[in-house]
């Protein structure tokens, strides 16, 4: 029986072959393009937001408003820092402005060192003993839980003239602190107050002002340099602070930070601090170099936890110190008023037990030579943030008027 053979396949022809081949080859080339044009598409995606986050960095920069010469106070203010000197010094100012000369002919003059520290040394140190903190026992020139002696009403001109400044200065040498009630006009808080909650709402603030606080539950912003916050009603341009500060620090300062803190509802207590450690050594004794200015943005009440005091522990660095109820002074104010405390005292503000926020404008001054550099560290701040505070440092400096006016000494 014949066996059936089995067909053969058929050959395919040359150009046919090559054809398919171009097809398959055509099909990897066209996946392959795809891959790459899609790799270029995520990498043109990532380079348009970083074009993007580049403007809005550099948008950031351009809204800072440019250096326009002196504040219209500048002026008076160096006149009242040159009736300091002169007291100080018991001379007259003769020409320009320059830093004190402590030494002549080859010697050491230590004569003015120990003339401001009689001046400005608190009431209880002055025994020279040592103690492990400030006595507070004894009798005092001022009682630092008497209301009248640790407070100064400013509703009319007149309380300012009478013996304000007095009431004031000794306060903050004796005390630490100070309550200063309607320094500030209720209509340029509540603006102040609206214009930040704008601003902290904004993506530019998220993004560039925050700023880590102390205390369970507080956030902190940076307040940029524009207005109102830098305006001619901005409390910092107040005559009357500017007074206080040129006494309490005796010469030239600058307005180190501006935030506003912010205490929430349930927010918990800080621990007692101090604003810096020490300059050189644990137990020095020193005048003050710094100072900070509180201005609430609302009423506070004693359940929102308005800031807590400890009065006159201020003289050394207390390594945690923690304030005996029996010491503690804690204020309730309204829109308008302004505490002040020495930078070195011990402080806290504690838990807010209300159902409303508490925001407070927290100034930093400082003397020219001091800045807080543990916080540009330990606070990771931004480069928007260092400009914009550069540009209220510069409200606080004299700047030449003119190119000779560089080398006047």
């Amino acid at each position: 029986m014949p066996t059936k053979k089995k067909p053969k396949k058929k050959k395919m022809s040359g150009t046919r072959s090559e054809e398919m081949g171009g097809y398959v080859s055509s099909y990897y080339v066209a996946i392959a393009l795809a891959f790459v044009a899609l790799g270029i598409g995520v990498e043109g995606w990532r380079g348009r937001e970083r074009e993007k986050a580049l403007r809005e960095e550099l948008d950031e920069y351009r809204r800072l408003i440019p250096h326009n010469g002196n504040p219209p106070w500048m002026s008076d203010h160096m006149s009242r820092l040159d009736k300091i000197r002169s007291q100080l010094e018991g001379t007259p100012k003769q020409t320009g402005y320059r830093a004190d000369e402590s030494v002549a002919n080859g010697q050491l003059d230590v004569n003015r060192w120990h003339s401001y520290l009689d001046t400005h040394t608190p009431v209880a140190f002055q025994s020279g003993e040592k103690q492990e903190g400030e006595d507070i026992n004894n009798k005092k020139s001022v009682d630092c839980w008497n209301l009248p002696d640790i407070s100064l009403s400013l509703k009319n001109k007149g309380d300012w003239e009478r013996g304000g400044r007095d009431v004031a200065n000794s306060a903050l040498r004796e005390c630490g602190f100070l309550v200063l009630d309607s320094l500030v006009e209720t209509k340029v808080i509540n603006r102040l107050r609206e214009a930040y909650e704008s601003f902290r709402d904004s993506e530019r603030a998220k993004k560039h002002f925050r700023y880590p606080c102390q205390g369970k539950g507080r956030f902190e912003y940076m307040l940029p340099f524009e207005s109102p916050f830098n305006s001619t009603t901005a409390p910092y341009n107040n005559p009357i602070l500017r007074q206080i500060l040129l006494d309490f620090l005796g010469g030239p300062f600058k307005l180190e930070l501006m935030t506003v803190i912010n205490s929430p509802p349930g927010s918990g207590d800080q621990r007692w601090h101090q604003g810096w450690r020490y300059l050189f050594h644990p137990e020095e004794q020193l005048p003050p170099y710094s100072i900070v200015v509180g201005v609430p943005l609302d009423d506070f009440t004693p359940e929102m936890g308005p800031t807590q005091f400890c009065p006159r522990r201020k003289l050394r660095f207390y390594h945690g110190f923690r304030c005996d109820e029996g010491e503690v002074v804690a204020i309730g104010s309204t829109k308008g008023s302004v505490l002040l405390f020495d930078y070195k005292l011990l402080h806290r503000g504690p838990a807010n037990l209300s159902p409303r926020f508490r925001p407070m404008i927290s100034m930093v001054f400082s003397k020219m030579f001091f800045v807080n550099a543990e916080a540009y560290v330990n606070r990771g701040i931004s480069m928007v943030q260092t400009l914009n505070q550069r540009r209220y440092w510069e409200e606080f400096v004299w700047h030449p008027e003119g190119e000779a006016a560089y080398f006047d000494v």
